[in-house]
């Protein structure tokens, strides 16, 4: 493992994330798989780097007054409960290569979604 790798994938998707407001995970993950990493070390690791932006995201976004707290609760409530199942019961049976059939259809639907908004 390059571990000097990390930091400028970590540059590369601060600046996405930062610009766009794409979601650390998407591009961690299939960064991480590439450097060797198994489907659980890269989505795990990912979940470092994910609080780290949040937190600093946040304080960022908060200090301007743009963040609905309401919804944000909301939108927290429901993706604690997806983590949970999502982790116990889903991705223990998705092996390698399964996994990675499902992170890239799930990366399709979302770019449809994104494309064919009004």
């Amino acid at each position: 493992m390059n571990y000097f790798l990390l930091p400028i994938a970590g540059l590369f998707v601060g600046m996405l994330g930062g610009t766009a407001g794409i979601g650390g995970a998407i591009l961690l993950v299939p960064i991480l798989l590439g450097l060797g990493f198994s489907k659980d070390a890269a989505v795990g690791t990912s979940f470092v780097n994910v609080l780290v932006v949040a937190l600093t995201a946040l304080a960022l976004y908060g200090s301007k007054g743009v963040i609905d707290w309401k919804a944000g609760a909301f939108l927290a409530a429901g993706t604690v409960v997806g983590v949970w199942l999502a982790t116990n019961f889903i991705q223990p049976h998705l092996d390698e290569k399964l996994f990675r059939y499902f992170f890239v259809g799930v990366l399709a639907l979302i770019a449809i979604f994104v494309l064919f908004k009004k």
